[in-house]
């Protein structure tokens, strides 16, 4: 049986008559013949035939232990093995050597393969707009569209109160009257806790300003805790989580230049990377440098595509603490543990499975992941307190010369308006 391609899943037992005319059975396999492995003969028990043909089984020679508990020693074969690393460089060269090592088996062998896990990494990007910045993010939109309608509300009220008290009274005296737009103007001043000017001279329109002022309290009370509370927290980390944020943002991306990478990217059939690759172009940015493209990361414009050992590596030798704390990634290939890529019909398969759940269950994967797969830098900076830029302030620059123009605007639409109708009045007046 020396010349027989069995392995290491081989059922084989032999039941050999010894000199005695005891039956012997005997546990046969092999590690692999085809990679220099030797006949294994390993005797398992007595069987003993009586003289009215009653068979009776002795105990096992080989204990308690299963078929692959036996089997373990492979040290006598030698297994075809292909590994990725990071620290080679990659070229299509080196790529299509291994498809054609794997493509030229001849006999089920083993593949080893191990992926790190690959991501993008960028910084929290300063927002310009005005509804997604650090002075609206205390209040949700539901919440500011609620203010402005109790704003607008309460200028309504208000005025009504003027009106009705001019109705009712009738005393002769003259009344200013208050236009709506100068009572939403009151009223806004109100929730800014400015006070208020006009003020009612009938205790239900002096109720309604009073319940109006204790509700921009406690409006300005919450709105003020929220704003000091997301500046003293720290840096702000971003809300892009998912490839299709990332697409719908103003980030620009760079992929490091390796060909999994560029293979990935090109190839896939995932339809967020669809949509990436349709809204950000890449060709400019496809074979970005890890030392280029962790730069750009650091100016918060960019998000860029590398492995993680080597993106936290050179973050760590290039960045400083505070730049750290706002660092955001999101998994484009989950990290995954160290394994084994095996063919379906390899007489290895079961063997290796087992022996990783083995690995899996004394913690051995847990301890080489906290070693070698390389996480996200600690933030130590915990007492910073985040200030507001002027390039986060600029929404609300912004609309102030918005305002501003449309002020201007608004002036010289009434001033030609009155100059319009002032000479058709004396037109008329002259004609008469």
């Amino acid at each position: 049986m020396e010349d027989l391609n069995i392995f290491v899943d081989a059922e084989i037992k032999i039941l050999s008559k010894e000199i005695d005319d005891s039956l012997s059975l005997y546990d046969i396999f092999n590690n692999g013949r085809p990679h220099g492995g030797n006949l294994q003969i390993s005797f398992d028990r007595k069987i003993l035939v009586g003289t009215e043909g009653h068979v009776a089984f002795e105990d096992s020679m080989l204990g308690n232990n299963t078929k692959y508990q036996r089997r373990g020693n492979l040290s006598d074969i030698t297994l075809k093995i292909a590994i990725e690393s990071q620290l080679f460089p990659s070229t299509s060269s080196i790529v299509g050597q291994i498809v054609e090592f794997f493509e030229s088996y001849k006999q089920p062998e083993m593949d080893v393969a191990a992926r790190i896990g690959s991501t993008f990494i960028f910084r929290t990007p300063v927002s310009k707009s005005l509804t997604n910045n650090v002075f609206t993010q205390p209040f949700a939109m539901e919440t500011w569209i609620t203010v402005a309608l109790t704003i607008v509300l309460g200028a309504i009220a208000v005025k009504i109160n003027f009106v009705v008290e001019e109705q009712l009274e009738r005393d002769g005296e003259y009344h200013e009257h208050y236009s709506l737009f100068t009572m939403c103007t009151e009223s806004l001043a109100n929730f800014c806790q400015e006070g208020y000017e006009f003020i009612n001279r009938s205790s239900p329109g002096r109720l309604s300003q009073m319940m109006l002022f204790v509700c921009s309290i406690v409006v300005f009370n919450y709105y003020s805790s929220g704003f000091f509370s997301i500046l003293m927290q720290g840096p702000q980390m971003s809300n892009i989580r998912t490839l299709t944020q990332l697409a719908d943002s103003q980030m620009i991306i760079g992929v490091d230049g390796t060909v999994e990478a560029e293979d990935f990217f090109m190839r896939s059939n995932h339809s967020d990377v669809h949509n990436l690759m349709e809204k950000k172009p890449l060709a400019e940015n496809l074979h970005m440098s890890p030392i280029q493209g962790i730069e750009k990361v650091r100016a918060a414009t960019h998000a860029y595509h590398c492995d993680r050992m080597v993106a936290y590596n050179t973050i760590r030798n290039s960045y400083d603490f505070s730049e750290m704390c706002d660092l955001n990634e999101i998994e484009v290939m989950p990290p995954q543990w160290v394994g084994f890529l095996i063919r379906k019909d390899s007489p290895f398969r079961k063997l290796f499975n087992i022996r990783l759940a083995r690995l899996r269950e004394v913690g051995v994967f847990n301890r080489f992941a906290e070693l070698w797969i390389t996480k996200k830098p600690e933030c130590l900076v915990t007492s910073v307190v985040s200030s507001v830029t002027l390039e986060g302030a600029s929404p609300i620059f912004l609309l102030l010369m918005a305002g501003t123009v449309a002020a201007f605007f608004a002036f010289a639409l009434e001033r030609g308006l009155f100059h319009a109708i002032g000479r058709r009045l004396g037109s008329s007046v002259s004609t008469v």
